[in-house]
């Protein structure tokens, strides 16, 4: 009697909680049937149709975060669409659209494979192949340094695989059951500090942020990304401010391109090359304001296309008026899951162009780099 008495009470509960704010994208609230099933069935089928998933979801990352159309405002849910399997998207969000990293028509090889240029293709996607070892990063696990990196120590990518979450994904701490709680207990429209993955930026355990409540969609409200400009380039120290950055979490698994202890360098089929500064553009460092011999920098106006990171997310604004607000971090040029452009960069590089007067002027390298275009 009790439990028959008990479980009613709660899906009643449940139900009249209601839906979420649009101020609270995913602090989940509502029904507990709209993302659990249970017993693994429903009407007598299997729910999902593929099997039972953990804790009795109804679907997987990219059941919730895909759309079927052309727009990719967040839903009536406020969860995220990163994902069109079928069309690319026409308002994209602030990190992406995994359809050009999974789709076999646009960005392709000339088989039909899709190309893994256009951004990350984490196990998840349709059309996902796996990678020896990701661009910037080591056949093993310890990209960056041997105390903080995705795998915890695994056998490395020719074994391990890229997914959303987990061990070896981006999303939650990498460890098995590294999103558990994260949506219960999500933060968002304030400075996530990074204490733990649910009020980690977009749940990128330990980074820091303030989170766009739209995703940037509407284009009034946009993200500001932690940046801490660097005294060199050795991989900062463990505990710092240094690892709570937007680019350190790149650097887990594109460390090479982070720099790192030494000045690493470039790394091809185990020999290293060119391990002088300068070799990479640099990331979590300033562009110097009011400089006399680099004033071009000066012009450099704040914008969602070309972002830069601040020593100061307290709130949601960026002014770029000092130069710890003028961070250059790896989303300055690159989207987080993918894009319509080689290297998931944010603009067409060739149209990059030194001098142009054309469809590169002010845009992507000329948005900081101001006095090399037309």
């Amino acid at each position: 009697m009790k439990l028959r008495r008990i479980i009613p009470a709660l899906l009643f509960f449940a139900t009249m909680v209601g839906g979420l704010s649009p101020n609270e994208a995913w602090s989940v609230s509502g029904s507990c049937a709209t993302c659990h099933v249970m017993h693994a069935m429903e009407g007598g089928t299997a729910t999902p149709s593929g099997g039972p998933l953990s804790y009795l979801l109804r679907n997987t990352c990219l059941g919730c975060h895909q759309g079927s159309g052309a727009a990719s405002a967040p839903s009536g849910t406020q969860a995220p669409l990163v994902y069109f399997p079928t069309s690319p998207d026409t308002g994209q969000l602030a990190g992406g659209n995994f359809y050009y990293s999974d789709s076999a028509t646009t960005g392709s090889t000339a088989s039909g494979t899709p190309s893994m240029h256009k951004g990350h293709n984490p196990i998840e996607l349709t059309n996902h192949t796996d990678l020896a070892a990701p661009p910037g990063g080591g056949t093993t696990l310890k990209s960056y340094d041997d105390t903080d990196y995705v795998g915890n120590g695994g056998a490395g990518w020719a074994v391990d695989t890229l997914s959303c979450s987990g061990v070896y994904g981006c999303h939650g701490k990498h460890e098995t059951n590294g999103m558990v709680g994260t949506h219960h207990n999500n933060v968002t429209g304030t400075n996530v500090d990074g204490s733990t993955a649910s009020k980690s930026f977009r749940f990128l355990y330990g980074i820091k942020g303030w989170e766009s409540t739209d995703y940037e969609y509407s284009g009034g409200d946009y993200n500001v990304y932690y940046g801490v400009t660097r005294a060199n380039d050795t991989a900062p120290a463990a505990t710092t401010a240094g690892r709570q950055t937007m680019s350190y979490l790149c650097a887990e698994c594109h460390g090479l391109f982070h720099s790192g202890a030494g000045d690493d360098g470039i790394s091809i089929n185990g020999a290293t090359y060119a391990t002088t500064p300068w070799i990479r553009h640099p990331v979590d460092f300033e562009m110097p304001l009011n400089n006399v011999s680099k004033p071009e920098y000066d012009a450099y106006a704040h914008t969602t296309t070309v972002p830069v990171a601040s020593s100061d997310v307290t709130d949601g604004t960026i002014t770029v008026a000092s130069a710890s607000d003028r961070i250059v971090m790896c989303l300055s040029c690159h989207r987080a899951h993918a894009s319509p452009e080689d290297a998931a960069l944010r603009w067409k590089y060739t149209d990059m162009v030194l001098g142009t007067v054309g469809a590169g002027q002010g845009n992507g390298c000329f948005a900081c780099h101001t006095a090399k275009d037309g």
